[in-house]
């Protein structure tokens, strides 16, 4: 036994020497006459498989080469290959060769050369944020394929500075979804949110993306209207070769997967993300119903019965997906097509504590069982044309996404013993397509780029269900139904949908001017975007007269209340509806804005790019405010400047003043008259003109103006490799804020909006990507060369002081605002065994989730650890293995109420805790298959 013991330490020890004794080649590729960095040039090692192809900046790295000297062949089309020889490769370190080519002597006849910049990777994504003219930061495709990030939500938390809320809203510098702006493949996102400004995130999936960027300072080219930041992302588009892959994972959820979950019976549709008609409202229904039509029993009787609810079994998740991507080159014209489909379906089951309160009192104490089954599924088809300096795109991007929630809510407090069910079941589409253009003249001195958008984004809600039954004396569960609609109770039936339409087209001319000996860049262009929305609700619930019918029907289960038998006669349940002329409008904007930037060399070593832009928007909003119509136009002009200085105070290190000046305005619902009952917080939303204690009369927000202003240094080691540090300030005038109301009604609280007076949010971040060759560990020291680190962290202050309001507090903290947000990664790269693995860490601090008032004080959302694991594993080089377990630390999340109204949310402190529930740790085991 101990020999066999030693034989095979000694086994393992040669294997562990032969495999990491090895060394990394790097450097850069730059034209020998204008020392350009050179794109695409293949570096190889002589007699081996190893190579690499020089990035956007020249530079090229290849890692896994055994140690001992080598020949360096380096060869690009149009210039002289160039062998390098007696290349000298040490254990664990990086052996810097740069290299000039020179063209050739022989011209190549009928051959156009064309670089394509690869945007995909780590190294891509970092030379662009240090050639934007702002504050930027961004993520690859490539460092998203090392974690299991499953949509674009999970992947831009990763960003210094950036978190999520409700797993789909992005937050940036501490500021809420409402402040931060959206763009998918330069064209404005449409908003998928009925109550809310902003994009959710969870519908495009990871495998979609080429990148993600952050822009976080103005620019006279992004639309004005951010104050957090400005997010363009970015799907895949011409392709480096032809290839198929196909990837198909199963998940399974603590406390979810195998367990009961409770389902209504739906379409055969729904396993395609959407309702085929059976949850709609039944054709010929009237515009309004009435209990007293003549017709009213046909009408109630065509509703159907469909509120039982089933137990089944939560199956273990399921996502697949499955990508073609082709590239045609040929006399000097390169055609490529990238078409994706991808495809899940999930359940979850959470039980979640609730509890509200009145003051200092507890008042309801409800339990909630919530099962959800989502699917989602999602289509990419981008094409584009590239002859000789010009270039077309087409990209069109379609996701379908229906999910089936139902809540099962227990609430026994003081004598009370209540149970609630909500059946809940939306679908949301969103397509986006562009059409745009790069065309390059004067040898690329000259550039003029469009791009037009259109864009449509739905979300229906059919047939949302709501009843209460309350314990009687006489120990029977029974309805509290009457002859008047509740539609929160009472059996209600809440029918929505939204449509929303957008056209954008934009353009930019770049121009190289040359005076006497002096050369700088002037750019130019105009946006235009024209938006409508039509939102409209239906808000019906049963009926019945007092009686022995009413007694005995009251009292009957779910699944046998609203059958036909008991329903339409006079004395049975008649369906009645209370829907008002507030409860639907339509709304528009458009919006024109022109702008001029001048990038200015000031010497060799600073860059002064400023500029202006001026925006002219027309928001127009019809409804009605109790039975008087409304017809609302709110114009704005706002010239908007910015500057950045850049200063390279060596040639890796760069020092960045930027100063701009943006807006952010408000939404169409956050100011339409429109009522929405919250059955989760047992509250009511209100837009700014329905009438509240803060605005007894309706108010229109006004539009908030942003001053920023940025400072920070760059520091770019070695390949791939950043550090960032800088601090940030902002100042508000007018911040739109969601605030808590008192409404003297059961639900004793409503969410409305209002304007502040003045806020201030500042703060300071660092990101930190930085490969670990450099660590000398006992460990044979080519080990930490597989290894890199991504660290960022952002601490965020803020300060708002609100208008004096009745009953409002006059100071608190930005609404959605971290203290404090850090990111960490280690990740595990060795190409040759084809492995990879990593750990990522997440935490935000605890934010103000919506700012209370004197009677009732601020909703806080707590900290949260988050801890993902994965590792992969390649086969054959066409077979990818992977193992992910996310949320590995399974805190819970916690809504608190700030009942000392000291604007700090703190688990030891006066303040109660109002929701708390675990996600459940996550296991998925994936295979990927590529030709």
């Amino acid at each position: 036994m101990q020999k066999c013991f030693w034989l095979a330490f000694i086994f393992c020890k040669v294997w562990v020497v032969n495999v990491f004794s090895q060394g990394v080649l790097s450097g850069v590729i730059t034209d020998s006459k204008t020392n350009e960095p050179l794109i695409g040039v293949v570096v190889k090692i002589e007699n081996t498989t190893l190579g690499a192809v020089s990035g956007i900046d020249g530079s090229y790295k290849i890692e896994g080469i055994s140690i001992g000297k080598h020949t360096v062949m380096v060869t690009y089309i149009g210039y002289a290959t160039k062998a390098i020889k007696q290349v000298e490769i040490k254990n664990g370190q990086t052996t810097t060769i740069h290299a000039q080519l020179e063209e050739a002597a022989t011209q190549i006849k009928e051959v156009d050369i064309v670089a394509t910049k690869t945007r995909a990777t780590e190294s891509a994504v970092v030379a662009a944020m240090r050639k934007e003219t702002g504050i930027v930061s961004g993520i690859s495709a490539a460092q998203i394929s090392k974690g299991q990030d499953r949509n674009a939500a999970e992947v831009v938390k990763r960003i210094p500075g950036v978190s999520i809320q409700e797993g789909r809203f992005v937050n940036i510098r501490g500021l809420k979804e409402r402040y931060n702006c959206v763009w998918i493949n330069d064209a404005a996102a449409p908003s998928s949110e009925t109550d809310r400004r902003a994009f959710s995130f969870d519908i495009i999936p990871a495998g979609m993306l080429e990148r993600i960027m952050v822009h976080k300072t103005p620019s006279p080219e992004l639309p004005g209207d951010f104050a957090g930041g400005m997010v363009k992302i970015y799907t895949q588009s011409i392709p480096e070769k032809n290839s198929v892959s196909a990837g198909y994972s199963v998940s399974f959820r603590e406390g979810s997967t195998f367990k009961p979950i409770y389902t209504t019976q739906g379409s055969k549709t729904e396993l395609l993300g959407f309702d085929n008609g059976y949850r709609a409202m039944p054709s010929g229904i009237p515009e309004y119903i009435s209990k007293n039509s003549e017709n009213i029993t046909a009408i109630t009787k065509s509703f159907k019965n469909n509120w039982a609810l089933s137990p089944v079994k939560a199956m273990p998740d399921m996502r697949a997906n499955i990508a073609l991507q082709g590239v045609l080159r040929k006399k000097g014209v390169t055609l490529g097509s990238t078409t994706a489909i991808t495809y899940s379906i999930t359940a979850s089951r959470f039980n979640i504590n609730r509890a509200d309160y009145d003051s200092a009192t507890q008042i309801s104490a409800p339990t909630d069982t919530v099962s959800t089954k989502q699917v989602n599924v999602g289509v990419m088809q981008n094409m584009a044309l590239r002859f000789k300096n010009h270039q077309i795109d087409i990209k069109l991007l379609l996701n379908q996404t229906g999910r089936e929630q139902n809540t099962m809510r227990g609430n026994f407090i003081n004598g009370i013993n209540d149970r609630f069910f909500a059946e809940y079941y939306q679908a949301r589409t969103i397509v986006t397509g562009q059409l745009m253009g790069s065309h390059k003249f004067r040898e690329h001195k000259t550039q003029y780029e469009w791009s037009g958008s259109y864009s449509f984004s739905s979300k229906k809600e059919p047939d949302f269900k709501r009843i209460r039954y309350s314990m009687t004396p006489d120990s029977l569960w029974k309805a509290p139904i009457a002859n008047v609609v509740d539609p929160v109770n009472g059996g209600g039936r809440f029918f929505s949908e939204l449509r929303e339409n957008s056209f954008s087209f934009n353009q930019t001319l770049r121009n190289e001017i040359n005076v006497n000996d002096y050369t700088f860049h002037l750019s130019v262009g105009n946006y235009v975007e024209y938006k409508w929305r039509t939102f409209s609700t239906r808000i019906l619930g049963y009926t019945i007269q007092p009686g022995a019918d009413a007694f005995y029907l009251t009292r009957l289960p779910l699944d046998t209340i609203f059958s036909p038998a008991n329903t339409g006669e006079s004395t049975k349940f008649k369906l009645d509806e209370i829907t008002g002329k507030s409860d639907r409008y339509k709304a528009q904007n458009l919006q024109t804005a022109s702008y001029v930037c001048a990038n200015l060399p000031i010497g060799s070593r600073v860059k002064l790019i400023t500029g202006l832009r001026y925006e002219y928007n027309k928001q127009s909003l019809q409804s009605f405010l109790n039975l008087d119509s409304i017809g609302l136009a709110v114009v704005t002009h706002f010239v908007l400047p910015s500057a950045n200085l850049s200063i390279n105070v060596h040639k890796n290190m760069l020092l960045r003043f930027v100063y701009g000046k943006t807006v952010n305005r408000p939404e169409f619902r956050e100011w339409s008259p429109f009522f929405f009952y919250d059955f989760e917080f047992n509250a009511g939303n209100y837009g700014s003109l329905f009438p509240t204690v803060f605005y007894p009369k309706g108010e229109v927000l006004k539009v908030a103006q942003i001053h920023n202003a940025d400072v920070r240094f760059e520091w770019y080691p070695e390949h791939g490799d950043m550090i960032h540090v800088g601090a940030f300030f902002k100042h508000f005038k007018d911040p739109i804020q969601q605030v808590i109301t008192p409404t003297g009604g059961s639900d004793s609280k409503g969410f409305t909006f209002i304007n502040g007076t003045k806020a201030i949010v500042y703060g300071a971040e660092l990101d930190v990507r930085k490969n670990l060759g450099f660590i000398t560990p006992n460990l044979p020291r080519g080990i930490m060369n597989h290894f890199s680190l991504v660290f960022n962290a952002a601490y965020i202050n803020s300060h708002v002081t609100l208008p004096n309001l009745t009953n409002l507090v006059s100071t608190t903290k930005l609404q959605g605002q971290s203290p404090y947000i850090v990111n960490a990664g280690l990740y595990f790269q060795h190409d040759s065994l084809g492995l990879q693995a990593s750990l990522l860490y997440n935490v935000y601090g605890a934010r103000v989730y919506a700012i209370g008032n004197i009677a009732y004080g601020s909703i806080g959302e707590m900290e949260k650890h988050t801890l993902d694991f994965s590792v992969s594993k390649t086969f054959f080089k066409r077979l990818t293995v992977t193992f992910s377990i996310q949320d590995l630390i399974n805190q819970a999340n916690r809504l608190v109420l700030d009942i000392d109204r000291n604007n700090k949310f703190e688990s030891n402190s006066a303040d109660r805790e109002i929701m708390h529930y675990k996600n459940g740790r996550y296991y998925s085991l994936g295979v990927k298959f590529k030709l």
